[in-house]
């Protein structure tokens, strides 16, 4: 319980965020309750995430009394946020198409590579059927694929997969399985091949005017 934020805020609060919590405290008689985060300066240097409860105590006559503060050590909650925030960006960004669907072949998601690569929206992949990008996907073949990678492993594909204007695109897809939630997550990466086959046509074509 506190009386004021100013002794707690020039003590530990980290410089950059003083003014921050100064203003929360200062207003404070206006609010019934505050939650918020901010930074904190360790007597050994290192620097905390806090998270601050504050709630208002007043006496019969209404007049504000003190302050609740209830302070709890947030740092590893938003370090595992910040890291899977990273994560999550370096797959939205990346070259390479990626992509998570169920056992029974729905989409779950797919990155930005992947709706350039097909054409498709990420809703719309989602909402798709297989069969509409490759046939060999559909069901049945989809589960034997999956209990091929339940068994053996990751599995390697060269495919031809169907653009969304109908062109076939040779596509090399890494599939493995992992467990989410107690199911089976099945993830792909698939990278476009069409400049390597391109070269090959025009390397063998070479070969055979020589």
């Amino acid at each position: 319980t506190l009386t004021s934020g100013n002794s707690l805020v020039g003590t530990w609060v980290h410089m950059e965020d003083r003014t921050l919590v100064l203003d929360i405290w200062e207003s404070m008689d206006q609010r019934v309750n505050w939650e918020h985060d901010y930074r904190i300066v360790a007597r050994n240097g290192e620097i905390r995430w806090i998270h601050e409860r504050l709630c208002l105590v007043h006496a019969r006559e209404g007049t504000l009394v003190c302050v609740d503060a209830m302070l709890t050590d947030i740092t590893a909650k938003r370090e595992m946020y910040r890291a899977l925030t990273l994560a999550n960006h370096t797959l939205e960004e990346s070259l390479v198409a990626v992509f998570w669907m169920d056992a029974k072949g729905h989409g779950l998601r797919a990155n930005r590579a992947t709706t350039q690569l097909l054409g498709y929206s990420n809703k719309e992949l989602i909402d798709l059927d297989l069969s509409q990008v490759h046939q060999a996907l559909a069901e049945p073949q989809w589960g034997r694929l999956c209990e091929l990678v339940e068994s053996q492993g990751p599995q390697q594909l060269h495919v031809q997969l169907r653009h969304r204007d109908g062109h076939e695109i040779p596509v090399f897809v890494f599939i493995t399985c992992l467990q989410y939630e107690g199911k089976n997550i099945y993830v792909g990466f698939a990278s476009d091949e069409s400049s390597q086959v391109t070269a090959e046509r025009a390397r063998r074509n070479s070969e055979l005017l020589s």
